[in-house]
């Protein structure tokens, strides 16, 4: 009994780890562009109504106002919940569910 209880707890951990998101490129955006303005470095953003600083693109690319995000460090990916913890800049933090 007890390696079953095992098993089935190290099946819970192990599932939970590896969830991630996406985004539902279905959805229409709810909130208009004109809330948000333009920081210091062009590839963050401030939301004027919360005081959120959101980064334009995911991580491995890097914005222009040219080209907009592109990939330029090849680890564009999918993240266990983990490694996007340990590649979060210093002073950030990932967004919660309400937040995205």
């Amino acid at each position: 009994m007890r390696i079953v209880i095992k098993l089935f707890l190290s099946f819970i951990v192990s599932f939970h780890a590896v969830s991630w998101a996406e985004c539902d490129l279905t959805v229409a955006p709810t909130t208009p562009a004109e809330r948000f303005t333009e920081m210091s470095n062009p590839a963050i953003l401030r939301d004027t109504h919360t005081g959120l600083q959101w980064q334009r693109c995911a991580l491995g690319s890097t914005w222009s106002k040219s080209e907009g995000c592109s990939v330029t460090e090849g680890v564009q990916g999918v993240y266990t919940w983990d490694e996007a913890l340990a590649a979060t800049p210093n002073g950030w933090r990932l967004p919660n569910k309400k937040e995205l």
